[in-house]
């Protein structure tokens, strides 16, 4: 896949696509507490395949609302968020009743367009891992990322885990490798996990640079038989230091209509 760096002056346009990396599920659903795992211990091979495990569902929609601490000052933003399982996600923003960005993101990359400047970008990934300061970022680590899994896999061979208080720590034993067709990139990773194997966080630093991203899961729920977790914090370290906190109010598994077209007279951005 090749890889396009994307700088979008326009500062509504540029934080709608931070926001497309960090969706998280929730519902108004009572909190449960969901205690499969701590009446018996798992063994080394039940907990990498535990913590591996995705859910069978095929639509999610969630709605959100989003506070973002940037440079720049931005307005709270509601967002509207749509994934079809391995498809796509469709994602829909307004600030102060308008509605300002759409989003789609499939296997093959972002379209996207801002109302307000009239402005449209279609990319592959690269742009997202900019934005993050990773070099991981593709369709089904982020379909994953959003609705709190494990979102690439964690294997023995790379990982070492061990019991800190009631969560379980899994940590590269070495450094993980990521490569684009330009460059590879080396960082370590920890993930950490409730005593029901809930994500509660996963922190990624790459080697020899100041870049860093920390992504924090809280107040999980059980929906049915899905745990998700209702809010999320993700932070940006690098060049740009940016939060990004999210209080989802409604979340549901029906289908949906995503319309998405380009308008005509909108603007192609696209700058390396």
């Amino acid at each position: 896949m090749s890889r396009h760096r994307f700088y979008l002056q326009h500062e509504v346009f540029t934080l709608y696509w931070i926001i497309g990396l960090v969706f998280s599920a929730c519902s108004t659903t009572k909190n449960t507490t969901h205690s499969k795992y701590l009446t018996s211990p798992l063994s080394t091979e039940n907990l990498y395949r535990e913590i591996n495990k995705k859910p069978n569902i095929s639509y999610f929609r969630i709605n959100s609302k989003i506070d973002i601490q940037a440079e720049k000052w931005i307005p709270p933003l509601s967002t509207t968020i749509y994934i079809e399982k391995d498809k796509k996600i469709w994602m829909n923003a307004q600030a102060s009743f308008f509605n300002v960005a759409r989003v789609l993101v499939t296997r093959e990359g972002i379209q996207g367009y801002d109302r307000f400047n009239k402005l449209y970008i279609k990319s592959d990934f690269g742009y997202l891992n900019e934005l993050l300061n990773t070099e991981l970022i593709n369709f089904d680590v982020l379909q994953n990322l959003i609705i709190g899994r494990t979102f690439f896999p964690i294997a023995k061979k790379d990982y070492v885990w061990l019991k800190t208080g009631a969560d379980f720590l899994f940590s590269s034993s070495q450094p993980q490798k990521f490569e684009t067709e330009n460059k590879e990139y080396l960082y370590t990773v920890d993930f950490l996990y409730n005593a029901s194997l809930d994500l509660k966080r996963v922190r990624l630093v790459e080697l020899n640079s100041d870049n860093a991203l920390q992504i924090e899961y809280t107040n999980w729920t059980t929906i049915g038989s899905v745990r998700l977790p209702k809010n999320l914090l993700i932070s940006v370290k690098g060049k740009k230091n940016t939060t990004i906190s999210m209080e989802n109010n409604h979340f549901d598994f029906n289908a949906m209509e995503t319309p998405f077209s380009i308008p005509n007279n909108y603007r192609k951005t696209e700058i390396k």
